[in-house]
């Protein structure tokens, strides 16, 4: 499936869109935190001979608990993903990246231009697209007012534009056979002299 256009995603209300789904993915984003929060052992101090020497005699070592943690969250996270299964399937790639990037890596807007060299126009359109697909994809149906006024007016423009029209054809139907009567009196007249 492709990128929604512009006119499509304006159909919908946005900020309830972005609502659900983020309310859908929290426990991505949670998962994603822990993984980005994960630091690898002694990650910006030195390490000192007292650390190695205390190391070498535990059960395992700092390096593999990391190694472990990692492995469990991203398992976690693979879990996540696949329970959205359906839905991420809609997602073309570049939003299915937008996604994990913003969900998981937990990068911002700013981040995402660096890293993939996209317009900051772009990446709102692919996350405006992905969130309504992917609500859409749930069930979820949040129209836009907006759509919902200028269908509306649309509804009540062709009502006016059908009576106009109703008006016209009575009016002429009306000329019509006043043309009829008055042919017939004149025939009745012109016959009776």
């Amino acid at each position: 499936m492709e990128v929604l256009s512009v006119k499509m995603i304006g159909k919908y209300d946005y900020i309830k869109t972005k609502n659900y789904v983020e309310e859908e993915l929290f426990n991505l984003k949670i998962l994603g935190t822990r993984l980005m929060c994960l630091l690898p052992p002694d990650a910006g101090r030195q390490i000192n001979l007292l650390d190695k020497v205390s190391a070498s005699y535990g059960k395992s070592s700092k390096q593999e608990k990391f190694v472990e943690k990692k492995d469990y969250i991203e398992r976690e996270i693979e879990k996540e993903l696949e329970k959205h299964g359906d839905s991420l399937a809609l997602l073309t790639d570049e939003e299915t990246v937008l996604l994990k990037e913003e969900f998981i890596y937990q990068n911002n807007i700013v981040q995402i231009e660096e890293k993939y060299g996209w317009s900051i126009d772009k990446i709102k359109h692919l996350r405006k697209s992905y969130m309504i697909k992917f609500a859409l994809s749930k069930g979820e149906y949040f129209e836009s007012w907006y759509w919902r006024i200028v269908m509306i007016i649309k509804l009540f423009i062709g009502l006016l534009i059908g009576l106009f029209l109703l008006f016209v054809f009575s009016c002429c139907k009306v000329a019509s056979d006043s043309d009829k009567y008055m042919e017939e009196y004149k025939d009745e007249k012109e016959f009776n002299k």
